[in-house]
């Protein structure tokens, strides 16, 4: 079931991007390879390790934030795993936390930052 949002999330950020322009969509499209195709490069690297939920919610990051903003944030959401890791000591943590707060403050500096700081 969360697939499906995943996808459906994807498609509804590179439409909207696709309504405003050409550039913001190949922006999008870009950010959405870039992060489908870095953590599925990841996930294979680590045996399936890293659920394919992470890599759809990757692509739809990249596909709102664009290539620019992506690696911020997924610097950003590693360093709120590596802090969840050592708070809970579990073997396993949830990413998709991490990359969601990540995400959103790398959104706000981009807002701002787009901005002029004003």
């Amino acid at each position: 079931m969360s697939r499906y949002m995943l996808w459906g999330g994807l498609a509804a950020a590179l439409l909207v991007q696709a309504l405003g322009s050409v550039i913001p969509f190949i922006q999008a499209l870009g950010g959405a390879a870039l992060g489908c195709g870095v953590f599925l490069s990841a996930r294979f690297i680590t045996h399936k390790k890293l659920g394919l939920a992470d890599v759809w919610y990757a692509g739809f990051i990249g596909a709102v934030l664009g290539p620019f903003w992506f690696f911020p944030a997924i610097m950003a959401s590693c360093v709120l795993g590596i802090i969840s890791f050592a708070i809970s000591r579990n073997k396993q943590i949830p990413f998709i936390p991490c990359m969601a707060f990540a995400s959103a403050a790398v959104m706000a500096a981009k807002i701002v930052y787009e901005k002029g700081g004003t």
